[in-house]
């Protein structure tokens, strides 16, 4: 996503609203790794025939 929005850009004509900040690596601004996803993973990882998942999230910039 962080190409994309580099180069060619986004057309907000083409591309309404995808644009709203940047996309940055994960846990930036943050250190306090808390382990609040330890039993989701573990409950993906122990579900029987599970073959893909897909989660994405971003938003404006909160800070």
């Amino acid at each position: 996503m962080y190409d994309f929005q580099e180069d060619p850009g986004v057309d907000p004509n083409r591309e309404p609203g995808i644009d709203g900040e940047k996309v940055w690596w994960q846990g930036r601004r943050y250190d306090g790794k808390t382990g609040h996803d330890v039993s989701f993973m573990s409950a993906l990882a122990n579900t029987d025939g599970l073959l893909a998942t897909f989660s994405g999230h971003d938003h404006d910039n909160d800070l």
